[in-house]
């Protein structure tokens, strides 16, 4: 795998569930890795207690090392810095992501 790099999605306010979030798994030579055959699932670290993650992940694109995220309410409720690793296996290998990061801001008036 390609050395890891932090991604930034930016900030959100509370309440807010932004579009389906898209992770392609490449090798060192920056091709994307057959992910045919393999499993996947998320881990999110925020400030409360979560349960964080537990929107639907899937391989959208096997042949094409594409993973897709579509993310759950609780995944924007708490107010604060967020830490999303995404994991691929198929048995023999494991392979993580890119260190995905995002942060959760209170916004003026009542979230929705």
């Amino acid at each position: 795998m390609a050395s890891p790099k932090k991604i930034n999605l930016g900030v959100f306010p509370a309440g807010e569930i932004p579009y389906d979030f898209d992770h392609t798994f490449l090798d060192s030579d920056k091709t994307p890795i057959d992910l045919t055959g393999w499993t996947v699932n998320v881990e999110i670290e925020g400030p409360g207690v979560g349960p964080y993650g537990t929107g639907t992940m899937l391989i959208s694109d096997p042949a094409n090392g594409v993973t897709t995220y579509a993310w759950a309410a609780i995944d924007f409720t708490d107010f604060g810095k967020y830490e999303m690793l995404i994991w691929v296996t198929n048995g023999t290998y494991q392979l993580g992501s890119d260190l995905i990061t995002y942060e959760v801001y209170d916004g003026p008036g009542p979230t929705p």
